[in-house]
């Protein structure tokens, strides 16, 4: 931004969504391969710095502002379909647990299975933080409803 310029950061990547952190020094990434979704943390000098397992769509992810290092994520119980696209055109849902990632260590958890715990089935869009972290706020997209799931202390 300093002398106005434009600087390619990723691609040519098929499916390719992405969620920066707020800082702006780190981005999560998807994008299909060429059986699968595979998703990606990069720092700001452009070096991998994980790839996050299960995988799902970036869009699906809301970085901690506490913790540079944290990623929450809607990850579906299976992928299908030609992603991306079939799940922004809505002819593809998913069940979603929700899962906590550390993108230094490279630890992944799962914070909740709402389909076992709530028997519900949620599939997560546009994932957010409360002020405190305490709470992910989400909408389900199979529904367009709003939620509010109160998060452990990570």
């Amino acid at each position: 931004t300093v002398n106005g310029a434009l600087a390619r950061i990723l691609g040519p990547l098929n499916g390719l969504v992405v969620t920066p952190n707020n800082s702006g020094n780190r981005i999560l990434y998807s994008h299909s391969g060429s059986e699968n979704t595979i998703l990606l943390a990069q720092n700001e000098r452009g070096e991998i710095i994980s790839e996050l397992t299960p995988a799902t769509i970036a869009s699906k992810c809301v970085w901690s502002t506490n913790n540079t290092n944290l990623v929450i994520c809607g990850v579906p119980t299976n992928l299908i379909g030609q992603l991306p696209d079939s799940w922004y055109a809505g002819s593809t849902h998913f069940i979603d647990n929700i899962w906590l990632f550390n993108t230094s260590t490279q630890i992944a958890n799962v914070l909740v299975e709402p389909k076992t715990t709530f028997n519900l089935d949620l599939d997560i869009t546009e994932p957010t933080l409360s002020p405190n972290e305490d709470y992910l706020l989400f909408i389900n997209k199979t529904d367009l409803s709003l939620w509010a799931l109160r998060l452990p202390e990570f």
